[in-house]
């Protein structure tokens, strides 16, 4: 049965939302991303298929920090600001007043690392069942969300089930599958150069499809809005011993976990118990051996490339150039950024004239200047009669 098309409303209502983000720098950022795929210093010259199975989802450390991938997250960030503060800015702006106890003003944003996709024509999707993504290290009041970033000339398509982000009762962590009826499934457009963000418990399908351009390109990206200051990444480091810190992470140039909390794989575990002779010899004509471990196969050893594989710095393999401040700031949860020389906030701020009585005659008529989040700080309620002026635009 065809999937209908549906067009988001919000992001709140509908649990996802589509935004234009590259223009025209879609076409240069996908030239320099294929162009920088060529060289991965984990693999051989000239090799093609830097993924097993259809999906194409990388998961080398060198695929998370490519200068070009942390140019198009700062992108999607300054893209999606607008669109969180929204999501946010709902309550605020009604309910909180009325019900002070669900205050939402000490709220985050964070980027969640997630991986590149890069998929080949003739490549053929196998299809997810319709599940819901939970992510293990969250924080119970934690929001997280999932999405991408089409880097195609051509749209791509998320199938879901409008507003099931409300109804979910999925008690356990990571990929929860559900019984969906096919004819609750919409579809929803991704053109070139778009981002698609959703709630992670939306109810979701990966239909089975075949890639029909020569190169699909794809950057998923993950969002967290949380009242903690500590990173997702950071959270499971605590909780789960072999984990890198977020620090330790960009120094070393590592892999960090999914927003689901899963580790990254190379292939999946299939590949290694049915589809051996093909991971061997992709191993052999593919990977460097600086990368490769000896494994038992068959009752004999083999250079293999491990399903997991360790930071550059720990490969011996050189690493990328260090991280800006601009580059760390929207890995944690913070509430305004600058990006590309250009302030974004989170919360919007307010010019406003109190209705109560000034502190001193000097104070008539003076308009003083005041975030959402410093009105709240100051321990004064907003009044109900607020006349609200400009809001800033970024």
């Amino acid at each position: 049965m065809e999937c209908r098309d549906f067009s988001p409303r919000s992001l709140s209502s509908s649990g996802v939302q589509v935004l234009p983000v590259l223009g025209d720098l879609r076409r240069s950022l996908r030239s320099e991303l294929r162009e920088a795929c060529r060289d991965l210093p984990e693999f051989k010259p000239g090799v093609r298929r830097l993924a097993l199975g259809s999906f194409g989802a990388l998961g080398t450390p060198s695929s998370f920090h490519l200068p070009v991938l942390r140019e198009c997250r700062l992108r999607c960030m300054a893209s999606a600001i607008r669109l969180f503060r929204s999501h946010v800015t709902v309550d605020v702006e009604v309910a909180e007043l009325a019900a002070p106890h669900r205050r939402l003003t000490n709220r985050r944003l964070e980027m969640l690392w997630d991986r590149l996709c890069i998929r080949h024509r003739g490549d053929k999707m196998s299809g997810e069942t319709a599940h819901r993504d939970v992510a293990r290290f969250k924080l119970p009041e934690d929001e997280i969300f999932g999405g991408w970033l089409n880097l195609d000339a051509q749209s791509q398509y998320f199938h879901c089930v409008p507003g099931s982000h409300r109804d979910t009762t999925c008690s356990k962590v990571g990929f929860c599958r559900e019984p969906s009826k096919a004819s609750s499934m919409r579809r929803v457009e991704v053109p070139a150069g778009h981002l698609v963000i959703f709630f992670q418990e939306i109810l979701h399908e990966v239909p089975r499809q075949s890639c029909k351009c020569s190169t699909s390109l794809r950057l998923f990206v993950g969002w967290r809005l949380t009242r903690s200051t500590l990173s997702l990444q950071d959270l499971a480091a605590k909780k789960k011993p072999g984990v890198p810190t977020t620090a330790m992470l960009v120094a070393t140039q590592g892999v960090p976990l999914l927003p689901s909390g899963q580790e990254p794989p190379m292939y999946a575990r299939n590949h290694f118990n049915f589809w051996r002779k093909g991971l061997i010899a992709w191993s052999e004509q593919s990977i460097r051996e600086s990368c490769l471990e000896l494994k038992v196969c068959g009752g004999c050893e083999r250079w293999l490339v491990p399903r997991f594989l360790k930071s550059l710095q720990e490969l011996g393999l050189p690493l990328y150039a260090k991280y800006t401040d601009e580059e760390l700031s929207i890995m944690k949860p913070a509430e305004e950024w600058t990006i590309f020389g250009k302030r974004f906030r989170l919360w919007p701020e307010f010019d406003f004239v109190p209705l109560r009585p000034p502190d001193s005659c000097g104070e008539v008529g003076k308009k003083r200047t005041w975030s959402a989040m410093e009105q709240l700080k100051s321990g004064r309620d907003v009044p109900m009669g607020l006349v609200a002026g400009k809001i800033s635009s970024r």
